[in-house]
């Protein structure tokens, strides 16, 4: 028998019902659930020192720009709260997304082929190293540069709405 033959019989023989094919999958969000839940406990727990994290770009443009005590406002009573729970959303989707990724693999596996889960897995770990690297470099760098530039942008606005 030929390779090819070989991944066609293991699919054949992997073949399940409906049901057993749904139990799995719910069995699989389960584990995605729970491991998004306790990396949102967990987040929530340090969401003002992630928060604090993602403003420092804006604070240190605020500063190089010449701005004295640079500070965040709230214009509602519930602005805060609600921020620290995006800010908790996100880094907990962001903390378990191995968790989530590593559960959809084991439930898609068993219908692929041999070579499928290879290059499968070989993209789904180049892609995550990427991602990871790609925000940490913006956070570090690219947004102080944006911010820099908005700034100007809208301070030259500003004084020519002003001036007439």
């Amino acid at each position: 028998m030929t390779d090819n033959n070989l991944d066609n019989d293991n699919v054949e023989n992997s073949k399940a019902p409906l049901v057993s094919h749904l139990i799995e999958l719910r069995d699989r969000l389960k584990w995605a659930v729970v491991a998004f839940f306790i990396a949102f406990l967990v987040c929530y727990f340090f969401a003002e020192y992630i928060y604090g994290f993602l403003v420092k770009p804006l604070k240190d443009t605020y500063l190089a720009m010449g701005y004295e005590n640079p500070r965040m406002i709230y214009t509602g009573l519930t602005e805060a709260f609600f921020t620290y729970l995006k800010v908790s959303f996100y880094s907990a989707l962001f903390i378990a997304f191995p968790v989530i990724a590593t559960q959809i693999y084991k439930f898609a596996a068993p219908g692929l082929y041999k070579n499928e889960k290879k290059a499968f897995l070989s993209f789904f770990n180049s892609n995550s190293c990427t991602f990871c690297t790609r925000c940490f470099f913006s956070i570090l760098h690219y947004i102080s540069i944006s911010l820099e530039i908005f700034f100007r942008f809208s301070n030259d606005r500003l004084r020519y709405w002003f001036s007439n």
